[in-house]
């Protein structure tokens, strides 16, 4: 939080800078009006919001920090896997919709082979 605050007071900085005068005619968000700390905080908390897909939160390896292993089954449990972008360790630069595609596709045959042995 305390970097999106500061990242709203630089971009003002920034926007009244004098070489800007000619572009900048007013603040339309969060607007003159939100001034101190709590005031930008509770913008933030009201309109910040992501285009992205939430993906890295479910890390899959074999490091202790991982709670998925290889074959996506969550540690610890049984018959539960995880076959989504929260898996990707490290998520991709670019969309996460080819790679989330890939990690379904590859888990859906872990599952039907998992069926088959049993």
């Amino acid at each position: 939080m305390h970097r999106c605050i500061s990242c709203i007071k630089l971009a003002r900085s920034i926007g009244h800078n004098s070489g800007l005068a000619g572009w900048f005619a007013e603040e339309i968000l969060p607007g003159p009006h939100v001034r101190t700390d709590a005031e930008i905080e509770d913008y933030i908390r009201l309109s910040a919001g992501t285009c992205y897909h939430y993906a890295g939160t479910c890390k899959m390896g074999v490091d202790d920090t991982a709670v998925v292993t290889p074959n996506l089954e969550v540690k610890g449990t049984h018959r539960l896997r995880v076959i989504d972008a929260s898996i990707i360790p490290t998520t991709v630069s670019g969309n996460t919709a080819a790679a989330t595609m890939m990690i379904a596709a590859k888990g859906a045959d872990m599952v039907l082979a998992s069926r088959r042995r049993a």
